[in-house]
């Protein structure tokens, strides 16, 4: 969450001259409604569920980059869905980053309300991030290539990760589609 996934991911599907697909908007196309909303009314599990179908129907596609949610790779049934011969990314970015780019941010970050959706201050939305990526981490670090971004210009960042995925796609070429 705010890591820079969809700015990051469509910039880099541009400069490979790929599709670009963001994994929350298409939720949000599927089901008629906000990611807000959708939390709001069904909650979180609901919402994994059409995150889950929305990504394994990503694995018809060729040459896209997906911009997958913050919790979209967090359970083994969700890698196990992801298509032969995808490459994850994972943009590691400093928790006091993040924290400020949720509470200075202009979108509405369910999970980063409290418990009567009212905003939470940057004390509290740090440590839910800080409690957040402990529980997540793990599954981040299965990802094929980790970029640190958090310090990087998005330009900068782009540049690193396409390097590395041109360097991954080199020592097997077989790997990217």
């Amino acid at each position: 969450m705010a890591a820079g996934k969809s700015t990051v991911g469509y910039i880099v599907a541009n400069t490979l001259g790929y599709s670009f697909v963001d994994l929350d908007r298409e939720v949000e196309r599927r089901d008629g409604r906000s990611i807000p909303d959708i939390f709001s009314a069904e909650g979180e599990s609901y919402f994994r569920r059409l995150e889950l179908d929305a990504l394994s129907k990503t694995g018809s596609l060729r040459n896209v980059v997906v911009s997958l949610g913050g919790g979209a790779l967090t359970t083994d049934e969700a890698w196990a869905s992801l298509p032969d011969g995808s490459v994850v990314v994972y943009l590691d970015t400093p928790t006091h980053v993040l924290a400020r780019r949720i509470y200075y941010g202009r979108s509405v970050r369910p999970l980063m309300l409290g418990p009567d959706g009212e905003k939470l201050d940057l004390v509290d939305v740090e440590e839910k991030v800080r409690t957040m990526l402990a529980k997540r981490i793990e599954q981040y670090r299965r990802a094929n290539i980790v970029v640190e971004s958090g310090n990087r210009s998005v330009g900068r960042t782009v540049d690193v990760l396409v390097a590395a995925l041109r360097q991954y796609e080199a020592e097997a070429p077989t790997r990217l589609r």
